[in-house]
């Protein structure tokens, strides 16, 4: 597991994970049979897309079909026309082509119930850094399909908006970093320091991993910022 945060104003925008990540658990008739180990404490899940156009990062299910994650949703968004579409087309496509490539994931990689990804992007509406927003995407199992709910938090002048995914504990201490920050000040320097200071706050906090034996969250921090 991780922990993750978006952190935007209405003109600077901020992404920040921790570095844990786990290798697989050996699972047998629903049972840990084998923990999952720390494979590395300086995995960045943080991204950037195009020439900076937008800002991400992402939790739950880290690599697939042979590729990372984070490649996935670039090439997915790269494929557009970067100029000429808008952040809610992007939100759209994403949700298209990355919901399709979870669904074709081989059985042996990884079991059905285990597509799990939680995805926060950060861009303008046109992709230019004005009326920034942040898009919150969360990619579940049901059925035979998989499904994606979004929520889009936008902004105003002074205002700053977050949002965090991760495992409970180390989300639920880094939302509270956030939120218990009064100032007013928006400038970039100040919230890559608040970003910073959330996902310290959330490895602090973190609970054990799901399958395995360490802390869900740990190792250094990654920041991606948009300005």
């Amino acid at each position: 597991m991780t922990v993750i945060i978006a952190l935007a104003s209405a003109t600077h925008g901020v992404v920040a994970s921790d570095g844990r990540c786990f290798g697989s658990a050996k699972i047998e008739n629903g049972k840990v049979v084998q923990p999952a180990d720390v494979d590395s404490d300086s995995f960045d899940k943080t991204f950037s897309v195009g020439k900076g156009e937008i800002i991400g990062a992402v939790a739950g299910l880290m690599s697939f079909s042979g590729r990372a994650a984070i490649e996935h949703i670039a090439d997915v968004i790269n494929g557009g026309e970067m100029e000429s579409i808008t952040f809610d087309a992007v939100i759209e496509k994403v949700r298209e082509k990355i919901g399709e490539k979870l669904k074709q994931i081989s059985d042996q990689e990884v079991l059905f119930s285990y597509r799990k990804l939680d995805l926060l992007l950060v861009a303008g509406e046109n992709l230019a850094p004005l009326k920034l927003s942040i898009a919150a995407i969360r990619f579940f199992p049901s059925g035979n399909e998989i499904l994606s709910t979004k929520d889009v938090v936008t902004p105003f002048y002074r205002e700053k908006r977050f949002y965090a995914f991760g495992e409970d504990n180390a989300r639920e201490a880094a939302g509270r970093a956030l939120k218990n920050d009064h100032a007013p000040n928006c400038d970039i320097a100040f919230l890559k320091m608040l970003g910073r200071r959330a996902i310290q706050a959330g490895i602090q906090a973190a609970g054990v991993c799901l399958h395995g034996v360490a802390p869900a969250c740990g190792g250094s921090v990654f920041v991606k910022i948009l300005e």
